[in-house]
């Protein structure tokens, strides 16, 4: 998946999900690399699900 399609989904703007990503891979949440999301901390993200 790419950012411009997470872009399109979310109806944000390409720069928007890039700074996003760019912050959770500083936070050690993310790993992004050519299309592949490798989520560190599943506890982080499911919080976001409830």
């Amino acid at each position: 998946m790419t950012i411009n399609e997470i872009a399109n989904m979310s109806g944000c703007s390409r720069e928007t999900v890039g700074n996003t990503i760019k912050k959770l891979k500083e936070m050690e949440k993310l790993e992004y690399e050519h299309k592949l999301f490798v989520f560190k901390d599943l506890v982080y993200f499911n919080s976001y699900t409830e």
